[in-house]
């Protein structure tokens, strides 16, 4: 049997005070559900006490040998106070301050704040797995999620958000720093400064029904038919055009409408801004600045030479000349 070290105190200087390189202070409790290391007063036991049950400062806050039980059998830590600003558990280490490893549950902690973390770093929390919070979310520093996140309330960060998985939130967002990943946002999103859509292309998209997806591919010139379906345009001065399918010459839809609607039934029309688009000027050289028009050559627009029938049917403006031939030009897109 190990010796027995007891030490009591009637002053506020601790009763067991341990410094080392490594390990401040470990105990092994060698009754299962025992405790190694037991703090606080006598009134208190078998729990920590009102200040702080257990404190180390080294290489490991607080270190708990594999498999031997502290504070209760599903907790790897246990540390509660009574006092309003006393701490449970308070771990200080260049590595890990504080470890929890359970099969359900690695730490739980409750009160005010439940968890506080501070690094020298700059990197405040990083999770791999999913992370439920049903309360407010408040982070001022970096945060790092390989996992999802949803969050029932409130969502504030002062500091850079990074997740590989999915966001939801069902409250307010507000933020201060960057956000990259996929936001799922079940509310709305106010703005009071700009908005800037970065690595998209320059069109405002919106996703119409068509049964010609496998075919109608993007630069097609589309219009309506009499059934409300997308259809690639076939006569000239068309006034059903409706747009061009975007994501041709390598852009992306800046912006696009109705993206909830089945991909395998619908294509994104650019209706607004720059899309690339297929045109024919076998009749007509092409120049830049002209009004086009829906074309008979399926799917192609041309230049609009007949006012009289251009009202209603001119989906665009040339920004690329094209002297003859079949080609895809770069169009601002106006529907008039």
């Amino acid at each position: 049997m190990p010796e027995e070290v007891v030490g009591e105190s009637s002053t506020q200087d601790p009763g067991v005070k341990g410094t080392g390189p490594v390990i401040g202070v470990q105990g092994i409790g060698l009754v299962p559900g025992g405790f190694g290391v037991v703090g606080g007063p006598q009134s208190q036991q078998p729990f920590p006490g009102p200040f702080i049950g257990v404190k180390g400062d080294g290489g490991a806050g607080l270190v708990v040998p594999p498999g031997i039980p502290v504070g209760a059998p599903h907790f790897g830590v246990l540390g509660t106070v009574s006092g309003a600003e006393d701490t449970g558990v308070q771990g200080e280490s260049p590595n890990v301050a504080v470890s929890g490893m359970g099969g359900k549950i690695g730490v739980f902690a409750t009160g005010d704040t439940a968890i506080f973390g501070s690094s020298k770093t700059g990197l405040a929390g990083q999770f791999d797995g999913n992370v439920t919070i049903n309360g407010n979310l408040s982070q001022n520093g970096d945060a790092d999620i390989v996992g999802g996140l949803v969050v029932t309330k409130t969502v504030t960060f002062n500091g850079d958000f990074t997740t590989v998985g999915s966001v939801t939130i069902q409250g307010d967002l507000s933020t201060n720093g960057s956000f990259n990943g996929t936001l799922d946002l079940q509310g709305d999103l106010n703005v009071s400064g700009d908005v800037f859509l970065q690595n998209r292309g320059g069109d405002i998209a919106e996703q119409f029904a068509t049964g010609c997806v496998d075919l109608c591919d993007p630069g097609t010139v589309m219009a309506v038919n009499d059934d409300g379906q997308l259809i690639p345009c076939s006569e000239p001065y068309d006034h059903r055009v409706v747009g061009i399918v975007a994501g041709a010459g390598g852009l992306r839809p800046a912006l696009t409408l109705r993206p909830d609607l089945p991909a395998a039934t619908v294509l994104p029309v650019a209706m607004v801004g720059t899309a690339y688009c297929k045109v024919e000027a076998d009749t007509h050289p092409i120049g830049v600045g002209d009004l086009l028009t829906t074309s008979s050559r399926a799917g192609h627009a041309m230049k609009a030479i007949d006012q009289s029938r251009s009202f209603g049917a001119v989906l665009g403006k040339a920004l690329a000349a094209l002297p003859q031939g079949q080609g895809i030009i770069p169009v601002l897109v106006t529907l008039q």
